[in-house]
């Protein structure tokens, strides 16, 4: 996943994502997603997160849904 976060606080986001998994990926211009940052920490802190929409790819359209509690290297 990549989240061009650049103030680096929580927030609702729809756009300058991709997401990348087994079997696929999306952007912008084939997902239509909120990624929704509950939780920014600093440096070696968590980020946590959900994602939840749609994406369009060669087999058509389907719905995404995940969550996150990752540790900030950034």
């Amino acid at each position: 996943m990549i989240q061009n976060n650049m103030l680096g606080v929580p927030g609702s986001f729809t756009t300058d994502y991709t997401f990348e998994f087994s079997g696929g990926f999306f952007t912008t211009t084939t997902g239509n997603v909120v990624v929704q940052v509950t939780n920014f920490g600093a440096v070696g802190a968590y980020i946590d997160f959900t994602v939840n929409g749609t994406y369009t790819d060669s087999s058509g359209n389907h719905t995404f849904t995940s969550t996150g509690h990752v540790i900030r290297d950034l």
